[in-house]
């Protein structure tokens, strides 16, 4: 991520879906980047490192706002109240229908 822009390193597709790989090594903005939590109860730290307070979440639509190392920054509404925190890389799974690669 540069400025507010994530790099695209590798795109994945499922067979027989259409073509994306030309997205390799593009830029895409960070407002644009939302994914949903991968697992019921996640911790959302406040702080960057694991030694950081946390709470626990439940799924959720998030969207990316600040990214760290391996740490997410994320953003989402909860009963009208936008809730801010950071989560490991574990809970970053973009892809609901199968498991991550870590």
């Amino acid at each position: 991520m540069d400025s507010g822009w994530f790099k695209v390193d590798h795109v994945y597709a499922f067979p027989n879906t259409k073509t994306i790989n030309q997205l390799s090594g593009s830029y895409i903005p960070i407002k644009n980047v939302w994914f949903n939590l991968n697992e019921e109860n996640v911790k959302l730290f406040s702080q960057p490192n694991e030694n950081s307070s946390h709470q626990m979440v439940e799924f959720q639509r998030v969207r990316v706002i600040e990214v760290k190392g391996n740490w997410s920054k994320i953003e989402y509404l909860l009963n009208d109240r936008k809730i801010t925190g950071w989560i490991q890389k574990e809970d970053q799974c973009g892809m609901p229908w199968t498991a991550c690669n870590y």
